[in-house]
């Protein structure tokens, strides 16, 4: 209650208590007052009374039901969102009124259904009512969310690399063939296996085998941002007569998507 209520009403009290001590006194002939005095006393005492009542159901009970209103379970659900995106509580007095951002932020993400709407060139979140609740930059769906809608070769190589193995028992690339220097991939043969991987450490790697049972066609996106597709087009690791050797056919396309 506000402090200027309380000193109201202990000053009320104060008259009123006063006020019927007097009277109540008079009515007896305990304490002398005239007639019309008397009167007058005791229809200020009737006046208090009434004003007494109007205090207690007009001053003090409003304010004590303020005070016990029970949130129902739509308003404890209550967030707001500003028009710049960004989501908080609600408050009312210092105290916080409905769920907190965080609750709201997993719930929201676990049980709401949004739609995606291209726009005047905006990329617009739109929620199951058909009202927009953000935006998303060409940027984010292209870098982040990796969404496109056409696909442009910058950049497509064909290459065939072979190794023969030598008479030590190692291996050695065919004259004439590289790897060239902008590509990340790296082939290494040993004994009748091979790994294909990329040259960053712990981005791509895989083995394989000469037989055409263990050959796999090995597909990877590279650190260097291109597609690789490497397989075995053929080998010879058993013939006495001839010098083992196995050929890859490697295929590494560089491309770049965009939104319409």
């Amino acid at each position: 209650m506000d402090p200027i209520y309380t000193v109201l009403i202990i000053i009320f009290i104060v008259i009123f208590l006063a006020t019927a001590a007097l009277t109540l006194c008079a009515l007896p002939g305990w304490v002398k007052i005239p007639n019309n005095y008397l009167k007058i006393l005791f229809s200020s005492l009737i006046l208090e009374v009434v004003a007494s009542v109007f205090l207690v159901f007009n001053i003090v009970r409003p304010n004590d039901h303020v005070c016990q209103y029970n949130l129902s379970h739509a308003e404890k659900d209550w967030v707001c969102i500003n028009e710049e995106g960004k989501i908080f509580q609600l408050s009312l007095n210092d105290s916080a009124l409905g769920m907190e951002v965080a609750n709201f932020s997993r719930k929201s993400g676990n049980n709401a259904n949004y739609n995606l709407v291209k726009t005047g060139g905006k990329y617009l979140v739109m929620n199951s009512d058909s009202l927009c609740i953000g935006k998303i930059e060409d940027k984010i769906l292209k870098d982040s969310l990796k969404f496109f809608d056409e696909i442009n070769l910058k950049e497509n190589a064909f290459n065939r690399i072979t190794y023969f193995k030598n008479s030590s028992g190692g291996w050695n690339l065919q004259e004439g063939d590289s790897f060239p220097k902008k590509w990340s991939l790296k082939i290494q043969v040993s004994g009748a296996k091979y790994t294909v991987s990329d040259t960053k450490p712990d981005h791509y790697e895989e083995q394989g085998g000469f037989d055409k049972t263990n050959r796999k066609l090995h597909s990877f996106k590279g650190s260097d941002g291109a597609f690789y597709l490497i397989c075995i087009s053929d080998a010879d690791n058993s013939s006495q007569d001839k010098q083992h050797f196995v050929t890859f056919i490697i295929i590494r396309t560089e491309i770049e998507s965009k939104l319409n």
